[in-house]
């Protein structure tokens, strides 16, 4: 591609971004990103060979020689700045770097580590009972494909009736405690709807075959009269606990949510929230496939025992609709839920293999996630169910915190769908099955994608969202 060829597919991406045309304006600066490429390679061979002839050249050739060398070093200059703005371009689409509206940390979440009081070995929760010396260890997954950097850690353990859980000895094997105290702390201080949640001592990296890992146990404060009791829940506890964390290297996505990255590429501030009103907007999930409990394309899943068929419901599978006439970016995931409890067998929701419909798994992990981790926003769900008078479970608010990163941002074409598997375990049952003994007890779910909308046939892009786009190529 000759340089004017470069410069006039730049003069045609920006003409259809400006009609809402993301995959031409995309296939456009891909061209141009490789023609660029090889005129500044090209380019740097022939000043090369210009200097080795400016060496030998006659005093009175030398001008005129040095004049041809200062014309291609600023031709080059020109592709090489060219080539950062197409490249920005990218990272704004995902193809590059995460996108706005994406959230900045991702979550690591930690498993039961031993098999202990009816509760199995990697199981997504951590299991408190009445054990007296009941202090239960978690640990993070084993992460092949990743190394990242612990920046934060978050329980969803508020108090329960007389007991208070608390947590001590975070660390990885080989780094000292990353909690401030060397002795137990109260994991409200490290509760995720807190705005003001509690740090750590320093930022550890962590790379397989490490993990992390973290010990729980509750204090009963009206054990033996008013005297708190360490270990000895007064009931049993789930205990939902998740690190916030970086991802610093991924080897079937990248580090595309590393900090340097993204301050190199789209800037972070840009990242932590979206940009403007209605910009990340909302895909509902609905439920695949009709069962005892659910109806094919309704916006709410149901997990449990169904009384009238006998059956256990505990694992669907979630799907977007087709969008025909949209493209969009996946940014993020929400989740809202009432988590079927009747005191005796509680539920624990879960979420696995959140991806585009053929790719892989957008977690940080494999396996699968506690809903809570990626609860939406109270002020914007004020929604009740009024069947049991249980409210949904929502966020009041995270900072940071409240829209976690995915390990990538594919684009969803209008004939794709996103898919994610929603299950539901009794927190209190070695195997997880919620059990006829559960009768009544169920748990309602609602999921959303949320997307960056690139491209509408009718509408075309968000207003102004592609104004800025055409900006970096200026």
């Amino acid at each position: 591609m000759e340089y004017g060829a470069v410069y006039g597919a730049v003069a045609r991406a920006k003409q259809h971004l400006s009609r809402g045309k993301r995959r031409e304006a995309l296939a456009e600066l891909a061209g141009a990103k490789a023609g660029a490429k090889r005129g500044i390679a090209s380019l740097r061979k022939s000043v090369e060979r210009d200097q080795a002839t400016l060496a030998v050249a006659p005093k009175s050739q030398k001008r005129a020689v040095a004049e041809v060398i200062n014309g291609k070093v600023a031709q080059a200059n020109g592709l090489i700045n060219l080539k950062g703005k197409i490249e920005k371009v990218e990272a704004r689409f995902g193809t590059g770097g995460a996108p706005n509206g994406a959230g900045l940390f991702g979550r690591v979440p930690f498993y039961q580590k031993a098999a202990s009081n009816n509760v199995a070995a990697d199981s997504e929760w951590i299991h408190l009972d009445t054990v007296a010396t009941d202090i239960e260890t978690g640990q993070t997954p084993d992460m092949p494909y990743m190394k990242y950097r612990v920046h934060g850690f978050v329980a969803n353990a508020p108090r329960i009736g007389a007991n208070i859980i608390t947590a001590e000895d975070l660390k990885a094997k080989g780094h000292p405690n990353l909690f401030l105290g060397e002795g137990d702390i109260g994991v409200s201080s490290y509760d995720g709807m807190n705005a003001l949640m509690g740090g750590l001592r320093a930022r550890a990296d962590v790379e397989s075959p490490n993990r992390v890992e973290c010990k729980f146990a509750s204090y009963d404060i009206e054990e033996n009269s008013g005297n708190a009791s360490k270990g000895a829940a007064s009931g049993d506890i789930g205990v939902e606990a998740s690190l916030v964390v970086e991802v610093l290297e991924d080897a079937v996505y990248g580090n595309i949510n590393a900090l340097s990255n993204r301050l190199g590429n789209t800037g972070l501030a840009s990242n932590l929230a979206a940009p403007g009103a209605g910009w990340v907007e909302r895909v509902p999930l609905l439920v695949k496939t009709t069962d005892t409990l659910n109806l094919a394309d309704a916006p709410q899943a149901c997990l449990g025992w169904d009384d009238t068929d006998d059956v256990e419901v505990n694992s669907i599978t979630l799907q977007s609709e087709e969008i025909p006439y949209q493209d969009a970016q996946i940014v993020g995931l929400e989740v809202e839920y009432i988590e079927g409890a009747n005191g005796t067998y509680p539920h624990i929701v879960l979420l696995e293999d959140f991806k585009v419909k053929g790719g892989a798994s957008l977690f940080m992990q494999e396996g699968a996630i506690p809903a809570w981790n990626f609860l939406g926003d109270a002020r914007e769900f004020p929604q009740q169910h009024v069947a049991n008078s249980q409210t949904w479970v929502s966020a009041g608010g995270w900072g940071i915190h409240k829209r976690p990163a995915l390990r990538n941002y594919p684009t969803l074409d209008p004939t794709n769908r996103i898919e994610m598997t929603l299950s539901a375990k009794n927190k209190i049952n070695s195997t997880g099955a919620l059990g006829a003994n559960s009768s009544g007890v169920l748990s309602y779910v609602q999921c959303w994608a949320l997307v960056n909308r690139l491209a509408d046939d009718v509408f075309g892009g968000p207003a102004g969202s592609m104004d800025a786009v055409i900006g970096m190529l200026s």
